[in-house]
């Protein structure tokens, strides 16, 4: 349990009605949201007397919000590293192909809404153009420009 947040580094949290809570409640609600003890190992840690008195401040509405606030803050620092580790994997990557994923997923989530981009590349003797329209209602694929309509469409290459 050494590596569970203690009262004397927990900053004091905010409810969305302003009111801010003080060390122990703080304390109880992020290990309630961020850590798998129980009630009573949470009261431990927090200081309060008994299991009951942590117990009926989790349940209170100011618990519940509370919870909530500790909650969204929690999945917005892993955001933050879910985004550092696709920007690394994006610009280092050593594969190709996972630089492109990594570009591909960050426009996407952006909401890049450009009109179409195309990709060419040569394989062979044969030229290759795929248009990509992002954000777009028509979903449909274009190669070479001729218009793939369904997908249940059996595709067969040439020999």
């Amino acid at each position: 349990m050494n590596d569970l947040i203690t009262l004397d580094e927990i900053t004091p949290l905010t409810l969305p009605d302003g009111e801010q809570l003080d060390a122990r409640q703080s304390l109880a609600i992020t290990l309630r949201a961020t850590s798998t003890l129980n009630i009573d190992e949470i009261a431990k840690e927090c200081g309060y007397a008994g299991r009951s008195t942590c117990s009926h401040f989790l349940r209170s509405d100011r618990g519940k919000a509370g919870v909530q606030v500790a909650i969204r803050q929690h999945l917005l620092d892993g955001a933050r590293v879910g985004l550092q580790t696709m920007v690394s994997l994006a610009t280092s990557a050593r594969s190709e192909n996972v630089r492109q994923l990594a570009a591909a997923d960050l426009l996407d989530r952006a909401g890049y809404t450009g009109e179409a981009t195309a990709v060419e590349a040569s394989t062979g003797n044969r030229d290759v153009n795929i248009s990509i329209n992002l954000n777009s209602a028509d979903t449909g694929i274009v190669i070479d420009g001729q218009k793939l309509v369904e997908e249940e469409t059996d595709i067969q290459g040439e020999s």
